[in-house]
């Protein structure tokens, strides 16, 4: 599955993002074009991305129709974290 993102940085220096998703251990991530789930954005800029999400080889995600599934995006240098609710696309959809 695909998830396009777009992360906004209001501070004045480039920050550094770590893109997550929950629930944990069901799925692996990578953002295009970048080594592990980090990303930076310019200071006063936003950022556009894509997420990949993949559920691992017969796992109930990836057999099952739909899982719920949370996005993390959280900001290294302030801690803040927000999140977005959505769906995994599995095989029995």
């Amino acid at each position: 599955n695909t998830f396009k993102l777009r992360i906004r940085n209001k501070h004045g220096s480039p920050h550094q993002f770590v893109v997550s998703v929950t629930p944990k251990g069901l799925f692996g991530t990578v953002v295009q074009g970048q080594k592990g789930g980090t990303v930076t954005v310019p200071a006063d800029k936003t950022g556009s991305h894509e997420l990949f999400v993949t559920a691992f080889r017969g796992s109930t995600a990836a057999n099952a129709g739909l899982t719920d599934i949370r996005i993390w995006i959280e900001d290294m240098a302030t801690r803040e974290r927000v999140y977005r609710d959505t769906v995994f696309n599995g095989k029995g959809r």
